[in-house]
């Protein structure tokens, strides 16, 4: 596990850069993550195969079944997504088709998508996109390669009981080797003028016959592929060889991977009737008065809460003489049946008068959320300490008329807080918030 746990840790502290945190704070948020990894058993998406110097476990093999979309498939796992599964679109672009020598036909496609003009998910699949046999290196290719003891991680059956075989001639002495081919979609999509669109989250599942299927979320947005009416998109497919080999004695490998000329997989997305529901409304904190505003959508809820006066003091920390500010604010927010929304991190705003929380959605609009502002290390008070209500108001579904939707903004009443306490961060509260192969989806 020390190797996989390092991976994550990387991943961690790139996706955490950003974040007001300090070096200890990041360590609890990765402990979470590395805790709820294996307490879930979720295999989380990478590009190409993973490597690990570790001892292989078992492959769990569960099925995978699907009747729509592929945005059911992650629904198993993410309830959010059942619930705009039924808005998704179904791509209709052709897929891209490789034919490749190790491979044979591969075709990758964007399956459908969720776009409401502020987030964009797609659904992926790559058809006959990994093999595994075995290989014995010639002379010139031994000696292209690198003397050290790794081993891949196996997600399909044929993955696995070859991995079982190499190891078992690797345990007699015998020479052996393998070699894995696989072809991915790159992890950055375009739009057609050319501007980024970075994921921020996804997932992925492999079935038997090693087709892959992923679910990639981009949010934010950047501002050119905000409220659009439709959103047209791409993304190049890379392919990796990973050479395997043990001469009896000493264990080598050898990787190439070729990042463009492969092929590219093209979506345009028409944007959903989602409802995206804006809440804004005034209260007190500690004398001083706030505005605070909620923009919600069935995937996503960002909550900004913005105080007259600075309210929101900062922690110092101090490491090995080094002394630097991170905001200790957390918070909980929960829907009128009681349902708590997932928080993705720390405040994104470092400042004394202001927070910004990011939480995923549940895939649905609320009609009131009850908002709890606490320092980190404090419990949450049983009460809520805002509530946020629509007001009567109707909430907008768009796009009408061929035109984006807008933001519906509902004004609130007077909202009230829970008061600062004095008493220094501890430990931070931690937060959280699964049959055969699925059908072909295209012909």
């Amino acid at each position: 596990m020390k190797m996989h746990e390092e991976k994550v840790k990387r991943a961690l502290d790139a996706r955490l850069a950003s974040l007001s945190a300090s070096p200890e704070r990041r360590a609890r948020i990765r402990a979470a993550a590395l805790k709820e990894e294996e307490r879930t058993m979720k295999r989380k998406w990478t590009v190409g195969v993973a490597l690990a110097a570790v001892l292989v476990l078992s492959l769990t093999g569960a099925a995978l079944a699907i009747s729509g979309n592929l945005f059911e498939l992650f629904a198993q796992r993410d309830a959010r997504y059942q619930g705009v599964a039924d808005q998704a679109a179904v791509v209709t672009e052709a897929p891209a088709r490789i034919e490749d020598a190790a491979l044979g036909t591969v075709r990758a496609y964007v399956d459908s998508a969720y776009y409401d003009g502020q987030s964009l998910t797609l659904t992926i699949a790559v058809e006959n996109a990994r093999r595994a046999v075995a290989w014995t290196p010639s002379s010139e290719e031994l000696a292209q390669m690198t003397q050290e003891e790794l081993l891949p991680s196996p997600v399909t059956e044929e993955e696995r009981l070859l991995l079982e075989a190499y190891l078992a001639d690797m345990a007699a002495g015998k020479p052996c080797g393998m070699r894995w081919d696989s072809l991915w979609v790159h992890n950055q999509f375009y739009t057609q003028d050319g501007v980024a669109l970075a994921p921020s989250a996804g997932d992925e599942e492999t079935g038997e016959q090693g087709e892959t299927y992923e679910l990639r979320a981009f949010s934010p947005l950047p501002e050119a592929a905000v409220e659009q009416e439709s959103l047209s998109v791409y993304a190049e497919l890379g392919r990796s060889t990973i050479y395997f080999y043990f001469d009896g004695q000493k264990a080598y490998s050898r990787s190439e991977v070729q990042r463009e000329g492969v092929g590219r997989v093209t979506a345009t997305i028409p944007r959903a009737a989602a409802e995206i529901a804006r809440f804004t409304g005034t209260g007190a904190l500690n004398g001083a008065e706030c505005a605070v505003s909620a923009q919600v959508s069935a995937l996503e809820m960002t909550l900004t809460i913005t105080a007259e006066q600075a309210v929101f003091p900062l922690a110092t920390r101090n490491t090995a003489g080094q002394a630097w500010q991170e905001q200790p604010w957390l918070a909980e927010v929960y829907d009128e049946n009681g349902q708590a929304y997932r928080l993705r991190g720390s405040s994104e705003v470092l400042a004394e008068n202001q927070l910004c929380f990011s939480f995923d959605g549940l895939g649905y609009v609320p009609q009131t959320l009850r908002v709890c502002v606490y320092r980190d290390g404090e419990e949450p008070q049983p009460e809520p300490c805002v509530e946020i209500n629509n007001a009567g108001e109707p909430l907008f579904w768009g796009p009408k008329s061929g035109s984006p939707a807008p933001l519906r903004e509902n004004r609130l009443g007077r909202l009230g807080y829970k008061k600062l306490l004095a008493s220094p961060p501890a430990e931070k509260r931690g937060g959280a918030s699964d049959s055969k192969s699925p059908r072909r989806l295209r012909q």
